[in-house]
């Protein structure tokens, strides 16, 4: 098999065929093939004996000499265009990542697969559309992930829905997803959303995630709401204020790192995290935040990450006695004293102190590491105790 690159607004003339091939963009790469094992032809520099053709008889004639040239993103092709062998009747899953190949660019074609499929994944494709999901109504599972959609649609009838990813879109409005009421995970990191909406009542969800938006509050949204709430990743918004999760009783997991939080400590019960008794990882790395006041004193925190944060005292450390890694890159530390609540933690094993003003004296591993004998990691390095 050879290639042959040229510019896309270059016609090429081809013997009459039934086929016929529709090819994209800027610059594209042409398959050739070459039925004379013997052939000495140099492809790469234009010359061909024949195409490698798709057919595509609604585009042009049969006997037309003209292909023409079609950007990827308005062709059409469905899944069954791409998935080989065509699934059965009965077929429970349907996977087309289109990192592999030719990418679909519409949901069509699987009305036959109604009454079977529950997972229908998508991943990596041209898709501007929902439409075409309507019709797979006991689906479980519908994986949409980094396409060009820009509406949450056509889900009114997935009430079978439990798991929801349409991160890496153009998405501005999530409010459609309330009309899946049993949904249990929801994806849609990496698009434009300002506010986060429709996930009021929505009990049986366990895992939301809406990092690397545009979005400024978390209050009014409903999230108090979601008593099975688990996991929360709110990373890389414009957040500063966190509100509405005080109270949830499962969370275990919470991500706030690259917002515009200044502080944990709050007045007003329903904003804040001190209330969290369940919380086990807490992420808030590249704040503003300077001390520790407002931490969940309660909850049985082993990761701590509050990385490139303008940290200068530990007080309140000390009550994390579950903590097993600590991460305070580039904190505002600058004496070993400002350590001493840190003996308290018992089960301590990783700590990262690296880049802030403490990390720089010439004593700095031997002294920390005999302060806080449980310590078996430091920074990126592993504590050596033998010497």
């Amino acid at each position: 098999m050879d290639f042959v690159t040229k510019s896309s607004d270059t016609s090429i003339s081809t013997e009459p065929s039934n086929q016929t091939s529709v090819i994209a963009s800027q610059t594209w790469t042409r398959k050739l093939r070459c039925t004379d094992p013997t052939c000495q032809v140099d492809h790469a520099g234009g010359s061909q004996h024949e195409w490698d053709k798709q057919e595509t008889s609604e585009l042009i004639g049969a006997d037309s000499d003209e292909v023409p040239y079609v950007c990827p993103a308005d062709r059409i092709v469905e899944p069954l265009d791409v998935i080989s062998p065509t699934p059965e009747i009965g077929e429970e899953c349907v996977c087309v990542i289109g990192t592999r190949g030719v990418k679909v660019t519409r949901i069509a074609g699987l009305e036959y697969l109604s009454n079977s499929l529950q997972e229908l994944v998508l991943r990596s494709n041209l898709i501007a559309s929902m439409e075409g999901v309507q019709s797979l109504k006991i689906l479980t599972k519908l994986e949409l992930y980094d396409n060009q959609i820009e509406n949450v649609s056509h889900v009114e009838d997935l009430k079978q829905l439990k798991i929801l990813d349409l991160s890496y879109n153009s998405i501005r409005s999530m409010a459609p997803v309330s009309a899946c009421p049993l949904l249990e995970e929801l994806y849609l990191a990496q698009n434009k959303l300002k506010e986060i909406e429709g996930v009021a009542g929505l009990v049986h969800l366990k895992c939301l995630d809406l990092g690397a938006n545009r979005i400024r509050s978390m209050g009014n949204a409903g999230l108090s709401t979601l008593c099975s709430l688990q996991s929360l990743w709110l990373g890389k918004n414009k957040i500063e204020v966190i509100e509405d999760i005080n109270d949830l009783p499962n969370l275990r997991q919470f991500d706030c790192q690259n917002n515009r939080l200044t502080t944990l400590n709050w007045e007003g019960s329903s904003k804040g995290i001190y209330g969290l008794k369940r919380l086990e990882e807490l992420y808030l790395a590249c704040n503003a935040i300077s001390d520790l006041q407002g931490l969940p004193r309660d909850a049985p925190l082993s990761t701590l990450d509050l990385s490139t944060n303008k940290i200068n005292t530990l007080e309140g450390i000390q009550y994390m006695t579950h903590l097993n890694e600590l991460w305070m890159t580039a904190a505002d530390l600058a004496m070993f004293e400002q350590l001493e609540p840190l003996k308290a933690l018992l089960d301590l094993e990783c700590l990262y102190l690296e880049h802030s003003p403490l990390s720089r004296d010439f004593e700095y591993r031997m002294r920390v590491t005999s302060m806080l004998p449980s310590l078996r990691q430091l920074d990126a390095t592993a504590v050596n105790r033998r010497v």
